[in-house]
């Protein structure tokens, strides 16, 4: 990475008020060093680019995320985060069967199965390999399709229980993503993120051409319950041969090497949202919404927040005069379906439900 790039880079995403940091690459040492009195543009270059080359095999034979351009064209969709709110929300979900599609980011999937939904795409965009304990011991008949990053850790990729597609990210104003990846797998299309896999979910279903597209889970905040304050809904985990008597099933549990609730309520803080109301929020938390302010309105997105506990302002572009407000008026995930769900779509209404047999699975010759 040339400086004049970083220097540019850093100018870009300043400009669009994402905290960036300056990095460099050490030619004796194959992990990024960065300079803490500097900020850096991306901590996770070397291993994005490591991961992409090793993928190649495989994703160059695969479809990619422009196979599903307008596929579900003018159906609503329900993008799912993994929010607090959706322990409270997630049951009235199940009314959204066959009148909409649900899009879940890759830490929902084993939530809404323990709630009896199956989603019908899951977007996955981390490079760590422990991303694919969020779908571990799932149950062998889930053959949900993934939308996953080019530069995913080839170990996820090979984990994924049901068909794949791939998609280059469209993270930072780099190298990797402005000139390598465009270069590299110039075939499987781009999807803008920002940074978080909740705005990658959503671009998918702005990209498939849902309208309009519901967010559930999306909180940006951490909620209250009677254990004290989460900043993520429960996880589950699906359990075989629990005893004499009990059938297999859905447990709760905590992957503490992904996510630890303790220890991210020990960095949290009070922050004031839209009408002065005070709201519990961390580092991680401010920067995702941040980057959500930032994407959303540039794309137009035709957005509905079913999150209306969350810290999605209506939404959070008032402050904005430049920005012209995309969004529907908050609601309940049962008065978007009321309002937005008239239609019961048919089983081959969208490519989804059939990507099994329709793609070939590129991982089976690799």
């Amino acid at each position: 990475m040339s400086q004049s790039s970083v220097e540019e880079q850093v100018k870009d995403l300043s400009s669009s008020g994402f905290p960036v940091r300056k990095g460099e690459f050490s030619k004796d040492r194959p992990e990024p060093v960065i300079n803490p009195e500097q900020y850096s543009s991306d901590l996770w270059f070397y291993r994005w680019c490591r991961n992409v080359f090793r993928n190649y095999p495989i994703v160059s034979k695969a479809f990619g995320a422009r196979f599903l351009c307008d596929a579900c064209h003018g159906m609503p969709a329900f993008i799912v985060g993994i929010g607090p709110s959706l322990d409270n929300d997630i049951k009235e979900l199940k009314a959204v069967k066959k009148r909409a599609i649900i899009i879940a980011v890759d830490a929902a999937i084993r939530p809404l199965l323990a709630n009896g939904i199956t989603p019908d795409l899951v977007v996955s965009f981390d490079c760590k390999e422990e991303q694919r304990a969020l779908w571990k011991d799932i149950p062998a008949d889930v053959k949900v399709p993934g939308l996953i990053n080019s530069c995913t850790h080839p170990n996820t990729i090979a984990s994924w229980p049901g068909p794949v597609l791939f998609f280059n990210q469209y993270h930072t104003q780099d190298e990797l993503c402005h000139r390598i990846l465009p270069d590299v797998l110039p075939d499987i299309g781009q999807i803008p993120s920002g940074g978080t896999v909740g705005n990658m979910a959503i671009m998918a279903g702005h990209l498939m051409g849902c309208d309009p597209i519901c967010l559930v889970g999306f909180d940006f905040c951490l909620q209250p319950n009677a254990d004290g304050w989460r900043y993520r809904a429960q996880d589950y985990r699906w359990t075989t041969n629990r005893g004499a008597g009990i059938p297999d099933g859905w447990e709760p549990t905590e992957i503490k090497e992904l996510y630890d609730n303790d220890e991210r309520v020990s960095r949290s803080f009070m922050i004031k949202g839209e009408g002065g109301h005070e709201f519990k929020s961390d580092p991680e938390l401010k920067f995702y919404l941040q980057s959500f302010r930032n994407i959303m309105p540039h794309f137009k997105v035709p957005i509905v927040n079913c999150t209306p506990k969350g810290l999605i302002p209506k939404m959070a572009f008032k402050d904005r005069e430049d920005t012209p407000e995309v969004c529907y008026p908050a609601m309940t995930i049962t008065q978007a379906i009321e309002k937005f769900c008239k239609t019961e779509y048919q089983a081959g209404r969208n490519v989804l439900a059939h990507l099994d047999k329709i793609i070939p699975d590129p991982r089976v010759s690799a």
